[in-house]
Parts: structure tokens; C-alpha cells; sequence
């Protein structure tokens, strides 16, 4: 339980260093992390990453199924992410941004 405690709290810390402290904006960023990590088994860093991108619900569950195939495959994280940005939860359109 302790360890769960510190690894919450140190949530909330990174949280509020990335939204700048703003309270408001770190509530819901901690509502996003929660409801897509009760939606996909993910760790707490791929839940804030997925939270950050202005995805609905739905298509954040996609792209945690995403990441985890192409990080499967040997892509980074943060390469996933981008390819994402540019072109939410297509799968085809990702695997071309990441091999060229």
C-alpha cells in the first residue's frame, strides 16, 4: 500500500510540473489518467501520455492498444506518440510515420 502511495503521489507531482500548477487543469488530467487506465490495463506513464492527447475516451483505449503493439515491435514510445498526433488511432497511417 505504501508503495502505491508514493507512486500516486509522485503522479500528482509530474502532473502538476506539466500543467504548470494550474489546479483546474491538473484534476482533469488525473480524471483522464483514471478512466484510461479502468478502461485498459496500461502503466500509470502510458495512462498520462494517452491523457495528454486530446482524444476521446474511446479512441484513447485504441491508441494504449497502439503503443503497446508497436513498442511490441521495437518503436519508441514518444515516436508513437507523435505518429498519433499527427493521425489519431489510424493504424496504417502510424505504421507509415514510423518506417520512414
Amino acid at each position: 500500500a505504501l508503495s502505491s502511495g508514493i507512486n500516486a503521489e509522485y503522479g500528482v507531482a509530474r502532473a502538476m510540473q506539466r500543467l504548470e500548477h494550474n489546479q483546474e487543469k491538473c484534476f482533469e488530467f488525473l480524471q483522464a489518467v483514471l478512466v484510461v487506465m479502468t478502461e485498459e490495463e496500461c502503466t500509470v506513464e502510458m495512462a498520462e501520455t494517452i491523457a495528454l492527447l486530446d482524444f476521446p475516451d474511446k479512441k484513447k483505449a485504441e491508441a494504449i492498444i497502439l503503443i503497446k503493439q508497436f513498442s511490441e515491435l521495437g518503436f519508441s514510445t514518444e515516436d508513437i506518440v507523435e505518429g498519433l498526433k499527427k493521425d489519431p488511432v489510424d493504424r496504417d497511417a502510424l505504421l507509415d510515420y514510423l518506417t520512414r
